[in-house]
């Protein structure tokens, strides 16, 4: 098994692999194990920056978790599958690369109402998927940037990190993120 790992560029906050061969051959892999290994390639691919791909097989993932198969269904759905929300979440990270902001929005929007109602039935997902969301909705408020609003993103997802007792690769990815944001806010950049 090819161990694909990434950096987070220090300006953009985008992800990257580390080594672009171990990443294509992880994804060679993962399309080799099929549907099982779906969720894993979409980030992947975005990383590698096969866009196009990575988007058609979020929708598939999204759909056989029980969300929607296309935008048109997004448009017509209100709440998730909790099973569904990390490949949405995924899905919307995709979309933001591709600046397709509207779609991605609808979905983050989607993941957020869904991760309310889970929290009703005090489903133990919520926190880290909370926190996910809020870190690349604060993502992608930077690209746009939106960056007091990418601010607040950051700090609700180090919150949530912090509290849950999250993996110290999570907390540092949303520290590194709002401090890149603090830092850009005091010099006047946004």
């Amino acid at each position: 098994m090819v161990e694909a790992t990434y950096v987070i560029d220090e300006e953009t906050l985008r992800d990257r692999p580390a080594d672009e061969l171990a990443a294509r051959a992880r994804v060679t892999e993962l399309e080799a194990i099929g549907p099982d290994g779906d969720l894993e390639r979409v980030p992947l691919l975005r990383m590698l920056g096969e866009l196009d791909q990575a988007e058609t097989l979020g929708w598939q993932v999204l759909e056989r978790q029980g969300g929607p198969g296309s935008k048109d269904a997004l448009m017509m759905t209100g709440v998730l599958p909790i099973e569904a929300v990390a490949s949405a979440i995924r899905l919307a990270h995709v979309l933001h690369w591709s600046e397709d902001y509207e779609a991605a929005d609808d979905l983050y929007s989607a993941a957020l109402r869904s991760l309310d109602n889970a929290r009703m039935n005090a489903d133990d997902r919520v926190p880290s998927l909370e926190a996910f969301t809020h870190q690349h909705l604060g993502k992608m408020r930077f690209d746009q940037g939106k960056v007091a609003i990418a601010q607040l993103h950051f700090e609700q997802a180090l919150r949530i990190r912090e509290e849950e007792g999250a993996p110290e690769d999570q907390l540092a990815s949303s520290r590194q993120a709002l401090a890149v944001t603090k830092s850009l806010l005091d010099t006047g950049g946004a």
